[in-house]
């Protein structure tokens, strides 16, 4: 097994990515396994990353289509090169690839970036990079005391627009994946005793599907000393969806959640 460096984890011999935390690994040895619906690589099943690839692993059972980050055509798994624009998918950096992203997605979108941008920066939120592989088009964390959550919070935000309504199979792969990245990245500070970890995997849609809002009511998973709480924007609409009832065991920090998410996300009329 290869032990990465970066989070300790340890990985298939032939990896080239870590299936903890996505940074590059060196490569050894052939393993077995599902196949990843993105290369073709075998990758464990316990897998949040691919081992070839380095690309997040979806939920089981969920059908993945490439996107070229030039022309934003929709691709079949495995393609080398884009049906759209013939460009190489697997050849661009994470900085074209941002770029890319932000020319394809329409002006609501683009208006929403900007006034998050300007949200992020008032509210003492720094913007940070994050591996290519998780596909964000916006990323930032704060660390800042905070009585109402008891403690030295950090708060990490990952944003991802899409041109097409949020469903529920996008949720099931996107908040998992981004909370996974905050809780190996935390810092020194989060998550220990008065040191609680906050994450909004943040999806701006042209809408919300029935099963996904049906999603964020029902998903509210148990972590320790921290809150995963996963929201979709729907910028055509201008609403925002997250989870709504109020459980047991968190319901002392879900009204602050709530109203940071309502505050940092709402969409500007």
């Amino acid at each position: 097994m290869a032990k990465c460096s970066s989070c300790g984890v340890e990985n298939p011999d032939d990896s080239r990515f870590c299936i903890g935390c996505g940074n590059a690994i060196a490569v050894s040895a052939e393993t077995t396994g599902p196949k990843c619906p993105g290369c073709g690589a075998d990758v464990p099943p316990e897998s949040k990353f691919c081992v070839g690839c380095g690309k997040p692993t979806p939920a089981q059972g969920m059908t993945v289509t490439q996107i070229c980050a030039s022309c934003g055509v929709e691709n079949e798994p495995g393609g080398k090169f884009c049906t759209g624009c013939g460009k190489d998918l697997q050849g661009l950096s994470g900085q074209e690839t941002a770029a890319s992203t932000q020319g394809a997605i329409g002006p609501p979108f683009q208006r929403f970036l900007e006034s998050i941008d300007q949200k992020m920066k008032a509210a003492t939120f720094d913007k940070i990079d994050v591996p290519p592989l998780l596909n964000l088009d916006r990323s930032f964390r704060r660390q800042k005391l905070e009585l109402s959550k008891i403690g030295h919070v950090t708060t990490f935000c990952g944003i991802k627009c899409l041109n097409e309504p949020a469903t529920a199979a996008h949720l099931q792969s996107f908040s998992p994946n981004v909370f996974d990245y905050a809780v190996r990245n935390k810092g020194y500070l989060a998550r220990n005793a008065f040191q609680p970890l906050v994450v909004y995997p943040v999806i701006v849609a042209s809408g919300c599907s029935p099963d996904a809002v049906k999603f964020l009511d029902s998903y509210w998973p148990k972590h320790w000393m921290a809150y995963e709480f996963p929201v979709v924007v729907d910028v055509t609409a201008r609403k925002l969806m997250y989870h709504q009832s109020k459980p047991f065991w968190g319901w002392m920090y879900h009204e602050s959640i709530k109203k940071d998410a309502e505050s940092l996300f709402t969409p500007a009329l």
